[in-house]
């Protein structure tokens, strides 16, 4: 018993399985996670290093070239590229395509750390940075408050609405910025450590014992529980001067200085010309986007609502979560828009609107087939995989129609409807299959490469297209003649547009068979022109594209303090904004540190 016997004679069975998989694609493409990108794992480590109040010429010299020799010393490493700046050294490491990305970061953080006696005595801190599409802040926010100073207006953000934002489902972290901040050094004596008896180990290990904030569990007391959290933080530079090491009272301040010291990168942030603080939000690698994205919208609406903010000015900035519904949406109506059109094309053809509606009845159900494999396969709804789902679109209908055709065939023989359905799906059921395999078997290589970015990409294409094109032909072999058999019951329609195409094409073939070595030599030319029009192609994988968003980036030469660099921005900003008709500037975000800037205008 084939499917087609199978199907007409179970119709119950065969709608009840189709209606599961209709639920089912449903259900999970409801809660299919969004993002722009698939997550992988990109061949790069950035690495950045502060150096305070060096020229571009030292960070080379004193920084970038043992930094350099000490990276030589990793493997599998085709490239890397140092950048000296003022005060900053910022090293691009490429790495092979089977490497561990996150192993080899950490290993090129310790070589480096490896090289401290090499390094200047100012160098306090590495920063460690890995490409991610999905690392990027989903939501940047910008506030300004014309009526408070920066600290209040920070100090009322980080516990006021950072706070809050943090506690969101989905939410990772969240970062402000734009105030200048402190920190606490400590300068060790060498000299009197030693004498001391002591070592820089045993001191950052007293440290980190007595600065601590946990939980040790609970206390019943009747029917109250008592939550017990031993607090160890320091309050105060006393705090830590007064800290005590050892039995014969030594303290932290016998061997060393404690004292608050400003950031090495100030970062300043303004809005139209008006100071402002900044926000990012991140959210965690397995949340869904757009929901995460809505829910801290939410947040911000109703934290800003309360009377404590009604003097801050909330500017969204840029909304990551914005930019893939935007481009999820255009996907979304081009798929919706070619389904439509197939089932016109289909009703010119077939001139039978319920063997028409049937066979558009494909491309849902394959859809909702594919959504429910996407799903418990842990994948995402990006835009790979709608492109995927968009070249599916076009090709669902094939087996169908081939099905139909063929039980039509049959049906224009004599045969009663559930025998024309099937023997119509019999004549047709090895060429359609082997058709659908011939396309599913392109995509194998995709599942046995070796590189894990490659095969990210090209399975986020090839299995929703190689799971639609399936759901496609197991349809085309059971619902559609179970369909034929009971539902589609109107006399054969005549069909003079088919007809007369057939006319035409056979007239074509018989034209073809008589001038054969014609025909040959115009394919080989066919042929070779489409090879000379390849060859003429621009290869360029980065297409222009437009975007109503503007960067200008600057960089400053020699040492210049933050007040130099803010008279610079100054200039630039009340050049801009008086211009701002002329240039249809709509917005303007500008971000700037000790060395460095960045004006985004938003144009109209």
């Amino acid at each position: 018993m084939n499917l087609a016997t199978f199907a007409v004679s179970r119709p119950v069975t065969i709608s009840m399985f189709f209606l599961g998989m209709a639920m089912m694609g449903l259900f999970a493409g409801s809660r299919l996670a969004l993002e722009e990108f698939p997550e992988m794992e990109i061949p790069f480590v950035g690495i950045g290093i502060p150096y305070p109040n060096a020229t571009p010429e030292e960070v080379e010299e004193n920084l970038a070239k043992p930094v350099e020799e000490a990276l030589s010393l990793m493997s599998g490493v085709q490239q890397i590229n140092t950048s000296s700046y003022q005060g900053y050294l910022w090293v691009s490491v490429l790495l092979d395509f089977t490497m561990d990305i996150a192993g080899k970061g950490i290993e090129a953080k310790d070589l480096i750390e490896n090289t401290r006696n090499r390094l200047p005595e100012s160098v306090r801190y590495i920063e460690l940075r890995q490409a991610d599409p999905n690392a990027e802040p989903m939501l940047n926010v910008m506030f300004t408050a014309p009526n408070l100073d920066k600290a209040t207006a920070f100090e009322r953000l980080d516990q006021e609405v950072k706070q809050r934002i943090e506690r969101i489902q989905g939410v990772n972290s969240v970062e402000l910025f734009g105030a200048d901040e402190r920190y606490v050094m400590i300068s060790l004596n060498q000299f009197k450590l030693e004498s001391l008896g002591l070592d820089m180990f045993s001191v950052r290990s007293r440290l980190q014992a007595e600065n601590f904030f946990t939980s040790a569990g609970g206390v019943e007391v009747g029917l109250t529980e008592f939550r017990v959290r031993p607090v160890g933080q320091f309050n105060r530079l006393a705090d830590i001067e007064n800290l005590s090491f050892g039995s014969l009272g030594i303290k932290l301040r016998d061997f060393a200085t404690v004292e608050f010291v400003p950031q090495d990168r100030a970062d300043r942030r303004r809005v139209n010309g008006a100071d402002s603080l900044g926000m990012s939000v991140f959210k965690k690698p397995e949340a869904n986007l757009v929901a995460v994205a809505q829910a801290v919208e939410d947040e911000l609406e109703a934290a800003f609502s309360e009377a404590d903010l009604a003097d801050i000015i909330v500017t969204p900035v840029d909304s990551a979560a914005r930019g893939v519904i935007t481009a999820l949406s255009d996907l979304r109506d081009s798929g919706i828009l070619g389904g439509f059109l197939s089932l016109v094309t289909l009703l010119l053809f077939i001139r039978r609107w319920r063997s028409s509606l049937v066979i558009a009845a494909t491309v849902p159900l394959s859809l909702c087939a594919t959504l429910g494999v996407m799903f418990f396969m842990g994948m995402t709804l990006n835009i790979l995989s709608l492109v995927g789902l968009m070249l599916a679109v076009g090709l669902l209908v094939d087996n169908s129609v081939v099905a139909s055709e063929a039980i039509d065939y049959r049906r224009r023989a004599g045969l009663s409807p559930k025998q024309a359905s099937v023997a119509g799906v019999k004549d047709i059921n090895m060429a359609i299959t082997a058709g659908t395999l011939t396309t599913v078997i392109v995509f194998v290589p995709s599942f046995m490469t070796d590189i894990q970015q490659v095969a990210v990409i090209q399975q986020n294409i090839a299995i929703p297209l190689c799971v639609s094109l399936l759901a496609s032909l197991l349809i085309a072999q059971t619902l559609v003649p179970t369909a034929a058999a009971r539902l589609i019951v109107e006399d054969v329609a005549a069909t003079p547009i088919i007809d007369r195409i057939a006319r035409v094409y056979t007239r074509l073939i018989s034209l073809t068979l008589r001038h054969r070595l014609i025909a040959f030599v115009l394919s080989c030319l066919v042929l070779l022109s489409s090879i000379w029009a390849y060859q003429q192609l621009d290869v360029n994988m980065n297409p222009d594209s437009e975007s109503p968003r503007l960067d200008l980036r600057f960089y400053m030469r020699g040492s210049v303090d933050i007040d130099g660099i803010e008279s610079f921005v100054d200039e630039l900003e009340d050049y801009l904004i008086v211009n701002k008709e002329r240039f249809y500037i709509k917005d303007m975000f500008s971000r700037y540190d000790v060395d460095r800037g960045n004006i985004s205008l938003v144009l109209y």
